[in-house]
């Protein structure tokens, strides 16, 4: 896994540098195995369209399991990217984003949602969320943690019947 929590470089970068840097961190990320951590690093939504569009696509990162971004300044936009992004992501299990200086718009709550019953394989998302979409995010969480398990059984069922 990749882990670049607390990096304060990147937030004293010029414009110009920081995208570069951002390049170079999202082609990194595809290489990942495991999780993809950059927690209080001064990210926002530029950090966010890069790692989307380079990173968090069908097949461009088949090993990254988790993506942990909090503590950061991501806003509403870059949070409907993400949500959209994940949505499409059958190798994540994980996705943690509170504690940005903006809490996600009850819209960008609701595509994270979306974004879990579409995507069975995320077993775990860490976002700021009202009540009742929270106990919402709860069931899916605990729908998909199931569906996971029923898939380790019938494949550990398939494995011994061929043997």
């Amino acid at each position: 896994g990749i882990n670049l929590n607390n990096n304060q470089y990147i937030s004293k970068m010029s414009d110009k540098d920081r995208k570069a840097a951002f390049v170079k961190i999202a082609e990194a990320a595809k290489k990942a195995k495991g999780p993809f951590s950059m927690t209080n690093a001064g990210l926002d939504d530029t950090f966010v369209r890069i790692f989307v569009e380079g990173t968090l696509q069908p097949g461009a990162a088949p090993h990254l399991t988790e993506v942990n971004l909090e503590s950061n300044s991501i806003s509403n936009p870059g949070f409907a990217m993400l949500a959209e992004a994940v949505a499409k992501m059958p190798t994540l299990t994980s996705i943690k984003l509170r504690h940005q200086r903006t809490a996600p718009s009850v819209s960008n709550q609701d595509l994270f949602l979306k974004a879990m019953e579409l995507n069975p394989s995320i077993i775990k998302m860490s976002v700021e969320m009202n009540r009742e979409r929270s106990a919402k995010r709860d069931k899916l969480e605990s729908r998909n943690r199931d569906l996971k398990r029923k898939a380790r059984l019938k494949a550990r069922a398939a494995t011994r019947s061929e043997s």
